[in-house]
């Protein structure tokens, strides 16, 4: 068993502020404010941007992720202290606005 690197790979455009294992892979939060879906070999699946919901966040760096059991939604925190469900087929925010506002 070896600690040494053997690959890398750009996620995010920004700094990973949270990851959530998932069902089908790995979702990643970014100070960037995309979300991110992954499957097990870190291949890209989905990516959604906060910034672009119906209702963007007043400060739309992911501060957590969590995926549904089913995988069906996602759970999003943002730095501007909003919770989102958003869905993972298109990235739609499930409801008219966030969930909880500050």
């Amino acid at each position: 068993l070896s600690r040494e690197l053997t690959i890398t790979k750009k996620a995010h455009d920004d700094m990973i502020t949270s990851m959530c294992p998932y069902v089908g892979g790995l979702c990643t939060g970014g100070k960037d404010g995309m979300v991110k879906l992954w499957d097990f070999e870190l291949s890209p699946i989905q990516e959604f941007d906060v910034r672009n919901l119906q209702r963007p966040s007043i400060s739309p760096r992911i501060r957590s992720v969590d995926v549904s059991p089913d995988g069906a939604k996602i759970l999003v925190g943002t730095q501007g202290s909003e919770i989102y469900e958003m869905n993972t087929v298109d990235g739609s925010n499930m409801n008219k606005d966030a969930l909880v506002q500050a």
